[in-house]
């Protein structure tokens, strides 16, 4: 999934290792589009990139990796691990505003 784009904006997918070119498609009323595709079994190991192109909104990469026995190595934070940060910096704010609250209240 790419979001950002304009709406019906025509959007090409390129693989940069062997500059492959994996197909296009046209983004949604809210700018989106979502792609897929399989890495083929004989996939080269290493680092590649994904470049979604499109004339109006420019192009938006992402590197990613694909192990020795052909799967692909996780390149961002793990989808339970951005909550969790979420999650965190709310109790770290609540925190902050209940000790700068009774701070307040202690001033004579």
């Amino acid at each position: 999934m790419a979001v950002g784009f304009q709406p019906g904006e025509s959007i090409t997918v390129t693989l940069h290792s062997e500059s492959i070119e994996l197909g296009s498609q046209t983004a949604d009323a809210t700018g989106r589009i979502d792609f897929g595709w399989t890495i083929p079994a004989d996939f080269e190991p290493g680092s590649h990139r994904l470049v979604l192109s499109g004339v109006v909104s420019g192009q938006v990469e992402q590197v990613f990796t694909v192990a020795a026995n052909g799967a692909l190595v996780q390149t961002g934070p793990s989808s339970a691990v951005v909550p969790l940060l979420g999650l965190a910096g709310v109790c770290l704010a609540l925190g902050l505003v209940a000790f700068r609250q009774s701070t307040i209240r202690r001033r004579p």
